[in-house]
């Protein structure tokens, strides 16, 4: 559930694992990056080298069982299947 590649990891909570390289405005744009049990591991790697690279904070499902929440046929409808959130500086 984490990335295989080295990364920069300041917080975790209720499931979620976060690399956060600078405050967080109080409001503006998120990325949310959906994935399915089967390639979520691909696309974190690749999110946490490019976080890296680019240096921009995210947030990734850490937990099996908060992955199985958002992936669940019947989760919030909302939130399905969102698990990673990029935060851009602007």
């Amino acid at each position: 559930m984490y990335p295989v590649n080295n990364f920069f990891s300041n917080y975790e909570c209720q499931g979620w694992t976060g690399n956060l390289r600078y405050n967080l405005a109080h409001q503006g744009w998120k990325i949310h990056v959906s994935a399915t049990a089967k390639n979520y591991q691909a696309v974190l790697n690749h999110v946490a080298y490019l976080a890296t690279k680019l240096d921009f904070s995210f947030k990734f499902a850490s937990s099996q069982k908060l992955m199985r929440e958002l992936l669940d046929v019947h989760g919030a409808r909302e939130s399905g299947g969102k698990l990673i959130t990029i935060y851009p500086k602007n």
